[in-house]
């Protein structure tokens, strides 16, 4: 197996396992290059695969595929566009400890700006979105902007909101809309899922995601990390995100991002 250290998502998601190995999602990682590699590993997966697109880090980063569709049938043709473009590129594909679902169904997604001795920032889209729309900077249905002092004393969604020093936001109804419509078109003509299966799932309204969640993403994500400084300050992690999708209720972190994996001039690469 070539060595995910090297490649920056694959990275990611080895410092979401040493850091949030309690709600890492994955069992495994393969690093593919090759339809032989894929066909040697694929009777591992079943319905739906997670994949990614990666490139070394270092290396530009360019829009070499908009989306995946979770659909192990997509495989072969990811590694095609991705040698087209690098041969340094790769495929990742991710094995799950639940069975992954279509993206239409996530109940959202969500990203955290961990800012040490400053904020904890967190931004969530609702349900039928996910990670795409954040990490892309498409969406945004919720912030908020937590003082670092001030961290350790929320629980759930009420402390955040009443809180003063706190800074809220909301998606206002039009932009939501606007955003809708362009998750559908992002669905069925990227990732090629049915159109009425999409439809159904996304909200025509912008509806709070559970703020179990919310306590999930404070108690298993931001105060988990607050308690492994020490680690995070040895392996440089003073200024970083976490990035990840909301599954059946669960919490899914799937990358950390160091500033290695933002530092280039190029578009970067979209899941």
């Amino acid at each position: 197996m070539q060595n995910p250290m090297k490649y920056g998502k694959a990275k990611g998601i080895v410092l979401v396992q040493k850091y949030l190995p309690r709600i890492n999602p994955f069992k495994r990682i393969d690093i593919i290059s090759t339809t032989e590699e894929w066909n040697a590993v694929k009777d591992k997966y079943g319905k739906f695969v997670a994949s990614r697109v990666d490139m070394p880090i270092g290396e530009a980063k360019k829009n070499v595929v908009k989306g995946t569709s979770g659909l192990p049938e997509s495989i072969p043709s990811l590694i095609e566009k991705v040698n087209e473009q690098s041969s340094k590129g790769v495929v990742l594909v991710m094995e799950t400890k639940k069975q992954e679902i279509p993206r239409y169904e996530y109940d959202g997604g969500f990203n955290i700006s961990f800012n040490t001795g400053e904020n904890v920032i967190i931004e969530i889209v609702g349900k039928g979105f996910d990670g795409h729309e954040l990490t892309q900077g498409l969406a945004v249905h919720e912030r908020h902007q937590i003082p670092w002092d001030e961290v350790l004393f929320m629980r759930d969604r009420k402390d955040l909101l009443k809180s003063r020093t706190v800074a809220k936001f909301c998606v206002m109804p039009e932009n939501y809309i606007k955003q809708r419509n362009e998750r559908i078109k992002f669905l069925r003509e990227v990732c090629h899922y049915d159109i009425d299966k999409i439809e159904k799932n996304i909200p025509k309204k912008y509806q709070l995601v559970d703020n179990n969640i919310i306590r999930s993403i404070l108690n298993n994500v931001i105060f988990e990390l607050m308690q492994k400084q020490e680690m995070l300050r040895q392996d440089g992690l003073k200024r970083f995100g976490i990035q990840g999708n909301l599954i059946e209720g669960r919490v899914e972190p799937w990358e950390i991002f160091r500033a290695e994996r933002w530092i280039t001039k190029d578009v970067d690469m979209e899941r």
